[in-house]
Parts: structure tokens; sequence; C-alpha cells
């Protein structure tokens, strides 16, 4: 990435429905952190843990959802404070089969202090 390539905008970071797809997410977070100035906000939204039928093709599809356990626990460990990961909404969702399927959704959010 060039150098000051998001230094436009680095007081908050948004991801949206994206994690999944990413496979070293851990990596992904920390180097969030070290796009943000000090006060910087992220902000992201995902799947809660499923059972894999939320894509179709799994083709680019890292992760069946998230435990927000685990993504509480990731956030902290890359260096984020005031961390928090609440319910933002169900997505529903229409299955090969014709059924239609909804998925929960959190939101985290966290601080670089």
């Amino acid at each position: 990435m060039p150098s000051g390539f998001l230094r436009i905008y680095d007081s908050a970071l948004v991801s949206s429905m994206t994690l999944h797809h990413v496979r070293d997410v851990p990596a992904v977070l920390r180097h969030s952190f070290t796009l943000l100035v000090p006060g910087g906000r992220l902000a992201v939204a995902d799947l809660d843990t499923e059972d894999g039928s939320f894509h179709s093709d799994p083709t680019g599809v890292h992760h069946r959802g998230f435990d927000r356990t685990w993504i509480r626990e990731q956030l902290a460990s890359a260096g984020f404070q005031s961390v928090s990961v609440t319910d933002v909404c169900e997505m529903p969702r229409m299955l090969p089969d014709g059924t239609t399927r909804t998925y929960p959704l959190f939101l985290a959010t966290a601080i670089r202090p």
C-alpha cells in the first residue's frame, strides 16, 4: 500500500460483511490498529457463527461467521480498547432449496487508545 494512502481516513475504519472472506483475521485487525490515530474507531459488522449455508459457493470464504467472544478477544489482542460486540440485525437469505433462512449479524466496535 502506498505510504499515506489511508491517512485521510485515519480516524475511522469500517468493515461490513468482509472479515469472513479474510484468511488471517488477527493480522487484519492488527494492521487496522496501526492505520488509526489514537482515538480512532473501528466498526466491524459480520456474521455470527453459522453452518456454512450463508454462501452457496464457498469460494473465497475462509470463516463460517465468528464467535463473538473470539472477535472481542482478537480486537483486544490487537491493542483496541472499549471493545463492544452487539446485535446489529438479521439478514434473510434464500437458500438453494428455495427456503429462506435468517442469519444474525453483530456489530463490533473498538477504539485505538
